[in-house]
Formats: structure tokens, C-alpha cells, sequence
């Protein structure tokens, strides 16, 4: 069975443009190129905060 690691990024002011899109993009394929899928984001009620959470399957450390 496939085991899992997980990456929280804030993204604080993501409502506000505070990243371009091409920043925004930058930083997504940095994430990929290090093998994270981003599985969920959301923007909490009352926040201007962008919360991605990513996984990865976990790395043998054997």
C-alpha cells in the first residue's frame, strides 16, 4: 500500500494579487518539479489566504 507525505503552502493575500500569475505558476511547477500533486485548496470564510495542501508518495528511507 502507497504511503503518503503532505506539504501545507499559504498563499497569504491571494485574494489581493499579492503573486502574479506567473509567480503563482512559478511556485506550483517548483512543487511539481519536487513531486507534489496539489490534492485540495481552499480560501477559509473571511481570509484573503490561499491554503494548498500537497502529497507526495513517501520516500523510502531505507
Amino acid at each position: 500500500m502507497d504511503q503518503w507525505e503532505y506539504h501545507i503552502v499559504t498563499f497569504p493575500k491571494f485574494l489581493h494579487r499579492k503573486y502574479t500569475e506567473e509567480q503563482f505558476l512559478l511556485e506550483l511547477n517548483k512543487l511539481g518539479e519536487e513531486g507534489w500533486e496539489l490534492a485540495s485548496s481552499s480560501i477559509p470564510t473571511n481570509s484573503n489566504a490561499l491554503i494548498s495542501i500537497f502529497k507526495r508518495k513517501k520516500r523510502n528511507t531505507t
